[in-house]
């Protein structure tokens, strides 16, 4: 589960992944981004010598966006076409004629969010490229 635990790369090089699938523990669950390039570099952020830095452009856009995982980063990268969609992070518990009401799966720090998706993956058994979840962010 853990790729990329056991040897922590130190580059300071990003890898590139064309057409792949970006998933993200975010607040609400595991967001699930197509991606038509990817790069990702290990570099220091702050506090964090090992931090996750993320370049990406989602299919149908053309500006790039990046971000920084520091603490306990939960990132996986498949090929698009192996993809699979996450659990919806909202549950309907009723609907009448006055509307829906819908509340969220689990709470926003559960980590239900993340093992429920990880049986998922285990489920489809499909390859993974780049694995983050777990990754020491600390390490030198």
């Amino acid at each position: 589960m853990n790729n990329l635990t056991a040897t922590q790369p130190n580059t300071t090089q990003p890898q590139t992944f064309t057409n792949v699938t970006l998933y993200d523990h975010s607040s609400f669950g595991i967001s699930r981004i197509d991606c038509r390039i990817v790069a990702i570099r290990i570099g220091p952020c702050a506090q964090y010598p090992s931090a996750v830095h993320l370049t990406y452009v989602p299919k149908g856009k053309r500006t790039p966006r990046q971000t920084v995982k520091t603490y306990a980063p939960y990132l996986l990268l498949v090929p698009t076409k192996n993809a699979i969609d996450p659990d919806a992070s909202l549950v309907t518990t009723s609907s009448d004629d006055s509307g829906t009401t819908s509340v969220s799966r689990y709470l926003s720090c559960d980590p239900r969010w993340r093992t429920d998706f990880d049986a998922a993956l285990l489920q489809a058994n499909m390859p993974i490229l780049a694995d983050y979840r777990g990754f020491n962010t600390m390490a030198l």
